[in-house]
């Protein structure tokens, strides 16, 4: 018996770890067989993923199957989706109605006057916390990974981006208030 049927063997452990995690069923299916892709690939290149011959390493393939799920959350995060419907067509898709169902053009000019507020703030920063701002926000990468590529600090950076969120929620939590409670002529 092959390390990746032992592994399988314990399946239902796999599927229980990521749901857990805060994951639903379907998707944890998803991700556990997406980790025995890697496992698979882990394995030809020699690495090895067993405690011993007869039971996998749990605390690994838990570490796996975690960075996956937060993996997935994020690119999740990162794209919206729209419904398409039968009347949408791709040349007219980006000034159909159908993208902004249920939106009506108050609220949608209500909630582009705040975005616009917020990234001239942002703009209005010197360079260093300008570029540090956009980085984290819109990469989706984590502050571990931005420690990594950018070089910074742990420390500095964390309390970087505790500040620049301060500073928006001092300055805009007004708008963002009347947003929500639909006093668009306040913003």
């Amino acid at each position: 018996m092959s390390d990746l049927e032992k592994i399988a063997k314990s399946h239902k452990l796999w599927v229980k770890m990521v749901i857990n995690l805060g994951c639903n069923p379907s998707i944890a299916e998803d991700i556990v067989q997406e980790m025995y892709l890697k496992v698979h690939r882990l394995i030809e290149g020699g690495k090895n993923v067993m405690y011993n011959n007869e039971s996998a390493n749990r605390f690994y393939i838990y570490l796996t199957l975690k960075s996956m799920y937060f993996d997935y959350k994020r690119a999740k995060n990162r794209y919206q989706f729209f419904e398409i419907l039968e009347n949408d067509e791709a040349n007219n898709m980006y000034e159909s109605s159908s993208i902004y169902s249920g939106v009506d053009l108050e609220q949608q000019e209500a909630f582009t006057k705040i975005y616009n507020k917020i990234l001239d703030e942002i703009n209005s920063w010197d360079f260093y916390n300008k570029n540090l701002c956009i980085a984290y926000f819109t990469t989706g990468l984590s502050l571990d990974k931005l420690v990594k590529e950018l070089g910074i600090g742990r420390s500095s950076l964390y309390n970087s981006i505790r500040n620049y969120r301060e500073i928006i929620k001092d300055k805009f939590m007004e708008d963002v208030e009347d947003f929500y409670n639909k006093d668009y002529d306040k913003i």
